[in-house]
């Protein structure tokens, strides 16, 4: 089985993800392919130290569609006529796409939907409570969603969601969030080994939570802090 795992820039957010992908993949006799749309994004700010430890050894499977661009900066249907050549000349068998409402995911589907080639399979971490529904917004997603073979997304809560957007829970999993276990154990042994000079380092007290988020309203981190407030770790 060729599978195939479009992506608009492979960010070092989503390389564990890849990586997990292909190991799972190897075990079941399948092969896959990675098609990154654009080299670069403006959606992190930070240096994508991974992904450059992933290019030095570039897999031969890896396409890298609009090289020296950032995402977003080509016309939709630049982009969907160049990811048409390439499911026409690799003919996937599944096709695995971050989201649902991405242009690319959107061409993917309908063309899925016109020439049954492919199944189809979206990635998301949505759920129905992240924010406040609209009936009309949800019925023309449900149309959309629906069209797509299947979901593997965060949860369960989210698999909820997805068959509320058409998608049977039988054609569902849990498996979207993938991290790099091995990285933070590492790090975790070197701060233990160093306690010392790392609490210096970043002027930690002796007790301390630590909560790693991003500051938007829908991550609820004044919650974390009234948590750590009433601990008695403060």
């Amino acid at each position: 089985m060729r599978i195939q795992f479009v992506i608009g820039n492979l960010s070092d957010y989503h390389i564990p993800r890849y990586r997990a992908l292909v190991q799972l993949a190897l075990r079941h006799g399948c092969q896959v392919s990675l098609v990154e749309l654009f080299e670069y994004t403006s959606f992190y700010d930070y240096p994508q130290s991974d992904r450059r430890a992933f290019l030095q050894d570039v897999p031969s499977e890896m396409i890298t569609v609009f090289k020296g661009t950032v995402a977003g900066r080509k016309h939709w249907l630049t982009v969907a006529a160049r990811l048409g050549v390439i499911v026409r000349a690799t003919r996937p068998d599944v096709v695995i796409t971050l989201g649902y409402n991405t242009s690319y995911s959107i061409y993917l589907c309908l063309v899925r939907t016109l020439t049954r080639r492919f199944k189809l399979v979206y990635m998301s971490d949505s759920k129905a409570d992240d924010g406040k529904r609209h009936r009309l917004k949800e019925a023309l997603k449900r149309i959309l969603v629906s069209r797509f073979d299947g979901a593997l997304v965060a949860g369960e809560k989210h698999r909820r969601y997805a068959e509320s957007l058409g998608i049977p829970l039988h054609r569902s999993r849990v498996g979207l969030d993938v991290i790099d276990v091995a990285y933070f154990c590492d790090a975790a042994r070197h701060a233990r080994a160093h306690a010392d000079s790392e609490r210096y380092r970043f002027a930690l007290p002796t007790r301390y939570v630590l909560c790693v988020s991003r500051f938007v309203e829908r991550k609820n981190v004044p919650l974390v802090l009234e948590a750590f407030a009433c601990s008695g770790l403060a």
